[in-house]
Order: C-alpha cells, then structure tokens, then sequence
C-alpha cells in the first residue's frame, strides 16, 4: 500500500512540472544549442533567405510564437545586421552585437522585448526572445540585458 501511495504521489507530482521549460525537452534542446552557438559571421547572414519557427518557453504553453518565411538580412552602417520578414517581430530593425549574439529590441504597447540571434554549427540560427519582466521565478535568458528580463521564446531558423 505504501508503495502504491508513494508511486501515485511522485506520478501527479512530476506532472506538476511538465510544462516547465526546464522539463520541457524542445525549449530545454533549443536553450542548449542557443547556449552552445557562436555569433553569427557574415557568411551565415547575407545572400540567405531563412525559414523559423518559434515556441513559448512559458510554463503549460506549448503553442508557436512565431512563424516566419523569407527573413533576409542587409549591411547597414559597417557590418552590422538589419533584418527584414513582413511577419516578424524583428521586421525593419537593426541588430547590435551584445555578449556573442547580434540583438534587436522591440518595444511595443504591451511590452519590450529583445530577440537574440546565434548561428548553430549546422549553419541554423537559434533565437532566444526575451521580454522585460519582474517576475524572478521565470526562466532568465542566456543573453544578458540591464534589466530584469525573462525568456519568451526560443526558435530555430532553417536556411531555405
């Protein structure tokens, strides 16, 4: 009998963290690559059109966040990035390098957010998205940024 009580708690018990992105084996992949990727050289970026799907890193969300066909990156001044994706947060904005990832920042009503980008050692970019927050219990981006900031999202884009 103790054994079956035992057994029923650590079953509903471990169920409790399944959605936790630490528990979560696609975001806990996805973290691991992001963490083991090098910023991205000019060959990774330009002259490529990239497909991305993006997932929540939110506890129990388990629906996309993002979608995107055709992201394209141009030179502006030097060698920085400047994205372009008609459905993409990052849509018309320039990257800056920040602790080995090319970041940009969006800020709408509802939030600010930064969407780090390191290429992968297949050639893939991961995304890390971050958005401002004070919640101290949520999963902390790899990138760090000055203020409290906790991990939307993480994503991978395919060149095509």
């Amino acid at each position: 009998m103790k054994v079956l009580c035992w057994s029923l708690v650590l079953l509903f018990s471990s169920g409790v963290f399944a959605g936790h992105p630490t528990e979560d084996s696609y975001i806990k992949d996805l973290r691991a690559r992001f963490q083991n990727a090098q910023k991205p050289l000019e060959d990774d970026l330009y002259e490529v059109v990239f497909n991305c799907e993006g997932r929540n890193a939110t506890k129990g969300d388990f629906k996309s966040d993002f979608i995107v066909d055709d992201l394209r990156f141009f030179r502006t001044i030097g060698y920085l990035p400047f994205a372009d994706a008609r459905n993409f947060r990052l849509d018309d904005h320039a990257l800056v390098s920040l602790n080995s990832s090319y970041v940009g920042y969006v800020r709408t009503k509802e939030s600010e957010e930064y969407i780090a980008l390191r290429v992968g050692s297949r050639g893939e970019l991961l995304v890390e998205s971050s958005i401002r927050s004070d919640d101290v219990n949520g999963l902390k981006p790899i990138v760090r940024y000055p203020q409290n900031y906790s991990v939307k999202s993480y994503g991978v884009c395919y060149p095509r």
